[in-house]
């Protein structure tokens, strides 16, 4: 599972983004399986098929939302600009005017593709993966005029390893090793078209049966990022990224047919500059009763507090509060295919910073599973309305996902 933005900088970054979304570590799960490897048997001369080794994965994202894909914290983003681009002004003794502040608001128009290849054994497994995002009109080109944007690309490449660790009879626990390689272009200020090259190491850590107990898992992530913008003359920076979180699972309440789960979690996430540090931390508090109603339907709950400081400048901190609750009703929980829909529903609360981006958004996603001939499709689409209040500005987002595994 997975959770962030670059917020209040000069070079804020949309399109590498860690998955921190809600602290929740977010991996792509979704596998094709390529190929069953093939040894002929001991005792023939045939061939025969033995366990699969070797799975593709492609995962294909198109959406016309208010942030990257993987991150949630849209209205943080927006006041860490709107802050930044407001200390760019002092200099003319003015601050934003409404019309700039709506411009902010603007939606990502972006594409995503990821593609991996997994080698599979007893000892754990390895991934080789590429992925590809293109957004348009995203990055605020120069903060002293926040209505000009250009397009963000990224080029990902990544090798990672994965292994199941086993101590006495009731502990184990699952740790993954990743590098990234990251060319990504249009973030640095000013310049739309300057590269940036990233190395990115991570590791994962998630012990199943925490403290001995079968329903309580325990999730720890770190993340370094050395950000060379060398080829752009811009500052060399590193970011460094940690989250954890605790989940326990239940069997109550009686009428929940799957149980229940409540889980809670925090985010720190501490970019450095030569002069300035940003750091943005998450806390997080969720739960989920699944399978009510003879399993028709999960409610989720899940609040979640918005923090960025911004240290070695003019402040420029903020803080938010989202409320997030949804609804998901399966209409149709078959062995060969599925079809569920979902009813979202948050609203955004600022407690420092700029007020003006206080929001709600509702709306819908429909998703479904088939398995045909032993491949399985997954598509999901939706649509959400979010409304801001001080603003009076109403956008429409739209986002359509398509995988598949054999």
């Amino acid at each position: 599972m997975v959770l962030a933005v670059l917020l209040g900088c000069s070079q804020v970054c949309f399109a590498s983004r860690i998955k921190l979304a809600c602290l929740y570590i977010v991996e792509e799960q979704d596998q094709i399986l390529a190929c069953h490897l093939k040894r002929k048997s001991d005792n023939s001369d045939s061939e025969t098929t033995v366990k699969p080794t070797v799975f593709f994965t492609t995962v294909n994202r198109y959406a016309t939302a208010t942030s990257d894909f993987g991150d949630v914290d849209d209205t943080r983003s927006f006041t860490s600009e709107a802050l930044l681009s407001k200390t760019r002004l002092k200099r003319l003794n003015r601050s934003l005017t409404k019309d700039k502040l709506k411009a902010i608001i603007r939606t990502r128009d972006q594409f995503e593709t990821l593609n991996r290849i997994r080698f599979c054994s007893k000892y754990g497994a390895m991934d080789i993966f590429y992925r590809y995002g293109k957004i348009n009109g995203v990055q605020i080109t120069n903060f002293d005029d926040p209505t000009e944007f250009n397009d963000v690309e990224l080029n990902e490449y990544g090798i990672a390893l994965e292994t199941p660790l086993h101590f006495l009879s009731d502990f184990n626990f699952n740790l993954r090793g990743a590098y990234k390689r990251i060319e990504r272009k249009g973030v640095v200020e000013h310049k739309a078209y300057a590269e940036e090259n990233i190395n990115q190491f991570e590791g994962i850590a998630v012990f199943p049966q925490f403290l001995g107990s079968k329903k309580t898992n325990l999730e720890f992530k770190y993340v370094f990022q050395d950000i060379d913008p060398t080829p752009s003359g811009s500052t060399k920076r590193e970011r460094k990224i940690f989250s954890t979180k605790l989940t326990q699972y239940t069997d109550f309440p009686s009428f929940a047919k799957e149980g229940s789960k409540v889980s809670c979690g925090v985010a720190y996430d501490k970019e450095s500059y030569s002069d300035v540090d940003i750091i943005k931390s998450d806390l997080f508090f969720g739960t989920s009763i699944r399978g009510i109603n003879d399993g028709a339907f999960d409610v989720n709950f899940n609040p979640t507090f918005f923090i960025c400081e911004v240290k070695g400048k003019d402040s420029r901190d903020n803080l938010q509060f989202r409320t997030d609750l949804s609804l998901l009703y399966r209409l149709l929980n078959e062995e060969k295919k599925s079809l569920h829909l979902k009813f979202p529903l948050r609203y955004d609360f600022p407690l420092h910073g700029v007020c003006e981006f206080e929001n709600f958004r509702t709306g819908f996603e429909l998703g479904g599973d088939i398995l045909y001939n032993d491949v399985t499709f997954s598509v999901s689409t939706g649509y959400a309305y979010q409304y801001f209040f001080d603003l009076q500005e109403g956008l429409n987002l739209f986002n359509f996902n398509i995988s598949m595994a054999y």
